[in-house]
């Protein structure tokens, strides 16, 4: 089955919507974890800094796929 442009683009829109939703999720139960353990001072930069909110996904165990 060969894939029409119509087709390919619509799978990548697809993709992003689901990667996007995927990352809002995560950034999501991040946040309510750490309010929860009083460390928003933290998340706040977290916002900001990349490789902060990366080792917090990872703390959290959020980094991966569910």
């Amino acid at each position: 089955m060969m894939l029409t442009e119509y087709d390919e683009e619509k799978i990548l829109r697809l993709t992003r919507r689901d990667a996007r939703e995927e990352g809002e999720g995560r950034f999501g139960r991040l946040y309510l974890a750490m309010k929860a353990d009083g460390r928003m001072k933290e998340f706040e930069r977290a916002i900001t800094d990349r490789a902060l909110f990366s080792d917090l996904l990872t703390e959290y165990e959020l980094d991966q796929r569910e």
